[in-house]
């Protein structure tokens, strides 16, 4: 849609791949889930700068918030639970049909197939600029390519169609995100002592709180940054100088968790701010990887931490 995370238009969920040879390999939305590292390298705490104890790391100071990352940290995608189609003779996990279905209401000429074929390009199109950029292409945006691809007249009755299917899509997607309850748990706890904040990469804001309150995260952080809101994603510098800003802390002052290390923590680290990977399919860190100050297994497993 990530903190996406980077959800593929076409059939399965998935962040898209992140590149990082054997470690970031897990994703939700994207054709076929590219994210959710799984890499397993140094402690922290065996290199950095000297200062006080902290747990099991060495930093300068106690953190003075934790900020999460929402997409494979908190909530999952599950691809089974995408709704399963055929399209060109073929049966895929798609959200598609669902905002087809919504598109023929007004224009029933179009096929699932015609349809399918631009809901893919436009997905393409929109992650190049994200690659290259750095920046968020709003699903909005990305809807409003899909529909140019059609040759769908920019008017408002067009208009009105786009965002039922784009609202089609985005609960056709909620419906798939998971979230066990123990990742409820270590949340609880952890505000109990520490200020929250959430920082993801999804490409649109109000899904994003939706799944959020859909998994019993509502009013868990006093910061949610999203990039569909911000127009900025991770591991772009802004994202997280926005969290800090609302929090009013340097980002030395916050620790940083998440799953993807390209993302998350390549993110993380070029701010200056401490970052712990969850690395839940134990993969090991190549080459060149950004290197998380811990990383851990489960989110449980931080509480351990701090």
């Amino acid at each position: 849609m990530g903190e996406g995370a980077r959800l593929l238009s076409g059939g399965s969920p998935a962040r898209r791949r992140e590149g990082l040879g054997a470690a970031d390999r897990r994703c939700p939305h994207r054709c076929p889930r590219g994210r959710r590292p799984a890499d397993a390298g140094e402690r922290p705490g065996e290199h950095g700068p000297a200062g006080r104890a902290w747990g099991t790391f060495t930093v300068k100071a106690r953190p003075a918030a934790v900020l999460f990352d929402l997409f494979d940290t908190l909530v999952d995608f599950e691809r089974d639970r995408l709704p399963l189609v055929t399209v060109a003779g073929k049966e895929i996990r798609t959200t598609s049909a669902a905002a087809h279905a919504a598109l023929r209401q007004a224009y029933p000429a179009i096929s699932l197939e015609e349809f399918y074929e631009a809901f893919v390009e436009s997905f393409r199109e929109v992650n190049e600029i994200r690659d290259r950029e750095g920046i968020e292409v709003t699903a909005a945006e990305r809807f409003a390519r899909c529909f140019a691809r059609l040759g769908l007249p920019e008017v408002e009755a067009t208009a009105s169609v786009r965002e039922a299917a784009l609202e089609a899509h985005m609960g056709a997607l909620a419906a798939a995100t998971t979230a066990p309850p123990e990742r409820r748990a270590v949340v609880r706890a952890l505000g109990s002592r520490f200020r929250l904040g959430l920082v993801s990469n999804f490409d649109h804001g109000a899904t994003a709180r939706a799944v959020l309150a859909r998994h019993g995260f509502d009013g868990a952080f006093e910061v949610t940054v999203i990039s569909a809101d911000v127009g900025f994603r991770k591991p772009h510098p802004e994202i997280f100088h926005r969290a800090c800003r609302a929090l009013r802390i340097a980002p030395a002052e916050a620790l940083f968790v998440g799953d993807s290390l390209r993302v998350d923590i390549a993110g993380a680290r070029g701010v200056g701010m401490p970052c712990v990977w969850v690395n839940r399919e134990g993969a090991r860190l190549g080459a060149g990887d950004p290197q998380p100050d811990h990383t851990i297994g489960h989110l449980p497993d931080l509480l351990s931490l701090v």
